[in-house]
């Protein structure tokens, strides 16, 4: 029987990927999310729009959300929804491009908006720089931060050689690996003979930053990630 092709993936897991098998896949997330503290004054106030750019920000901003008096929710990604969704929760818009730079493509911006921002605290401050520009009146809550999964980091370097590819689901992800001690000048050698897809445009410029080159599908999600990834591994 032909080997399948081991594929690392350093994100969290995706149960819509289970159904996969051309390939053999490594859930490996190298990033874990760690809840911050805040002001809940903030609370108090009343909003335009909330918006939400990803699961995690809706996870951990569901049990403050009776609390807050908003008119609208806006999400970044179709899996941003489905998780407000889960919790009976329904957007009022969609930004179907997972990225800031889609959201602001497409989002009804008025000058004076309200708007509540919970986000990651290593955010990219494209999105907030662009409201404000447009006289928006932001309110940004530092909600958790990305810290490093050191278990799954050196299990993969310690697997390394085992891998045909590996994908990068943020940029976090890839900072994680690249600045990590274990990143010596072998394993920048053994990871530069392996095939590597990135998510989307943002996380494969950062790493192409350190040096490697990578591809990324059209459509930024873990489903596309993977046939992309068939595609080059010549699997199908």
């Amino acid at each position: 029987m032909k080997r399948k092709p081991v594929v690392f993936i350093t994100g969290t897991h995706s149960d819509a990927l289970n159904d996969n098998n051309m390939l053999d896949l490594w859930w490996l997330p190298v990033i874990k999310t760690e809840i911050l503290s805040f002001d809940k004054i903030v609370l108090k106030e009343s909003f335009d729009w909330i918006i939400f750019t990803s699961r995690n920000a809706v996870e951990y901003f569901v049990p403050f959300m009776d609390r807050v008096k908003v008119k609208n929710i806006a999400s970044i990604g179709s899996k941003t929804s489905h998780e407000l969704k889960t919790h009976d929760i329904e957007p009022n818009f969609e930004s179907e491009v997972f990225s800031q730079e889609g959201f602001i493509d497409k989002f009804p911006v008025e000058k004076g908006l309200k708007i509540l921002y919970p986000a990651s605290q290593n955010r990219r401050p494209k999105l907030e720089n662009y409201l404000r520009g447009k006289a928006c009146d932001v309110t940004s809550i530092d909600l958790y931060r990305p810290v490093d999964n050191i278990e799954s980091i050196h299990y993969l370097f310690d697997n390394l050689h085992r891998a045909d590819a590996l994908t990068f689901a943020s940029p976090s992800a890839v900072r994680a690996i690249m600045e990590n001690p274990l990143m010596t000048d072998e394993m920048r050698e053994i990871l530069n003979d392996k095939i590597l897809v990135c998510i989307g445009p943002v996380t494969n410029s950062v790493l192409e930053s350190y040096g490697f080159k990578s591809s990324y599908p059209d459509v930024h999600t873990n489903e596309e990630t993977i046939k992309l990834l068939c595609k080059l591994l010549e699997v199908s």
